[in-house]
């Protein structure tokens, strides 16, 4: 049995950051799960299902890579699903210090270790809050969001 590791996130919705770093770690790794997953201190645009739709076509290319709709604790999904480690992409040192934070939560609750992974330079800005800003003004976001995901995302969204 190989490496499991899991990238949880809102995904609201799935940018090519997210797509990246996921499939970095793809890359590195036997079996990656990307848990869709409600973040309590924030307010979701698209609905759970719709995030885990999302997911699923950016990621339905890559045989290692399973997409789970999550709701529950972090740390307790990866001590029962045999987790070996939670990989993070972060995009800059605020990234960093809030996922560094998270990591010592998760680490001292369910021994599980934290993975970052550098942003690449090119997506390195780009976030959720921004392509939902896009979304809500009728602006393109193609050149942000995965391919596989955009026509379900004009689909769902009218003002794409």
């Amino acid at each position: 049995m190989g490496t499991k590791v899991v990238c949880p996130g809102s995904f609201d919705p799935v940018t090519k950051g997210h797509e990246r770093y996921i499939r970095l770690a793809a890359r590195l790794f036997d079996e990656v799960e990307v848990l869709v997953m409600k973040n309590c201190n924030k307010k979701d645009v698209f609905t759970s299902e719709q995030r885990f739709e999302l997911a699923r076509l950016a990621f339905e290319d890559v045989k290692n890579i399973k997409v789970v709709l999550f709701e529950g604790f972090l740390a307790g999904y990866c001590r029962d699903n045999s987790v070996d480690a939670i990989v993070k992409g972060v995009r800059n040192a605020a990234d960093f210090d809030y996922e560094m934070n998270l990591s010592e939560i998760n680490r001292s609750v369910s021994g599980v270790e934290s993975i970052f992974l550098p942003s690449d330079p090119e997506v390195g800005f780009v976030s959720s809050t921004f392509v939902r800003e896009l979304i809500r003004y009728g602006r393109d976001c193609s050149p942000y969001v995965p391919e596989n995901s955009l026509l379900y995302l004009k689909k769902i969204n009218k003002k794409i």
